[in-house]
């Protein structure tokens, strides 16, 4: 799999090549604006502890728009579209024109940008590598940190019940934020998952009350 070019890098080229070219100014706070907007709904969602496939049928469209919306470098998302999805998620959205900042406070608020993506990096564990053990019958993830978490997809809701061959289809989106298994149209949270969140607060009470060793 090729890895992806990182926004942040991006966007210390462009800071780079700017100089006093006012074009590239605006561009570069397009750029900035868009990796706001996706961590937004990113956090919204992580909040409501929802899946972007289950999020995506609240909001009435496809789960790819939502991990679009939730990609840095992604950029084509009309207005009613992000207003469609955060109304899904309880927020309104609010727009705001102000005059474009001038050299000296672009590169301050650059600054605190890269200086919050790089520490956001640092701190937020993400998937690396995905990965379907048949004779565990576990999921495998390899975090960004160097660690590993093994879950027992019987524990996983919305995987308990899947096959082998579904099981083994297994791929990590964007940015190491999600877990997506083609076959069986499941996108789950990767960070929720590495922090030991399996499903819903309802389904993590049953997994807590089943019996070990139980299955279905």
């Amino acid at each position: 799999m090729t890895s992806k070019k990182k926004t942040t890098d991006a966007l210390e080229i462009l800071a780079q090549m700017r100089g006093e070219d006012p074009e590239l100014s605006i561009l570069l706070a397009d750029a900035e604006n868009s990796n706001h907007i996706a961590q937004l709904l990113y956090d919204a969602r992580e909040q409501a502890r929802l899946s972007q496939s289950e999020l995506a049928k609240q909001a009435e469209t496809p789960q790819s728009v939502i991990s679009q919306l939730e990609d840095a470098d992604y950029n084509s998302c009309t207005l009613a579209t992000i207003r469609r999805v955060a109304k899904a998620l309880g927020f309104r959205v609010e727009l705001q024109l102000v005059p474009i900042e001038t050299t000296e406070s672009f590169d301050a608020a650059y600054q605190r940008a890269t200086e919050a993506a790089h520490d956001l990096d640092a701190r937020e564990r993400r998937a690396k590598s995905a990965r379907y053990v048949e004779n565990q019958r576990a999921l495998v993830i390899g975090v960004t940190d160097g660690t590993t978490v093994e879950i027992p997809v019987e524990k996983i809701q919305g995987l308990e019940n899947a096959t082998t061959k579904e099981l083994a289809e297994v791929k990590v989106g964007p940015q190491g934020r999600s877990v997506h298994w083609e076959l069986l149209e499941v996108d789950l949270s990767a960070t929720q998952l590495i922090k030991g969140v399996f499903g819903s607060v309802r389904w993590m009470e049953m997994v807590k009350n089943k019996p070990k060793g139980h299955r279905g």
